[in-house]
């Protein structure tokens, strides 16, 4: 399968997006950024008295993401897109043209 996006590029803001909806699912789901949390997260290498963890904790870590997040941005904005002049569109229109004929 052939592509069109920089591999580099497409790598960051495949990374990207994968920390922003893990950024979401947390809030949604722990933190209950719009109303109370749906779930507790629970870790079951403590004794069980000690196994929700803190709100406190989850928001560490998402505000770690968010800076990971806010630098995969910043990465992104290092790329160039330019447009195409038309000699440069009908170079490809006759390229693609003339492997049409070759295969």
């Amino acid at each position: 399968m052939s592509t069109r996006t920089n591999p580099a590029y497409k790598a960051i803001v495949y990374r990207r997006t994968i920390v922003h909806n893990v950024i979401i699912s947390l809030k949604r789901d722990y933190l209950g950024v719009d109303s109370d949390p749906e779930k507790k997260m629970i870790c079951e290498e403590v004794f069980a008295a000690d196994s929700e963890i803190p709100t406190e904790e989850i928001l560490q870590y998402v505000e770690e993401l968010e800076r990971e997040h806010h630098g995969l941005t910043l990465e992104m904005n290092k790329f160039e897109f330019t447009k195409r002049s038309e000699n440069d569109s009908k170079f490809q229109q006759a390229q693609k043209k003339g492997n049409q004929i070759r295969r």
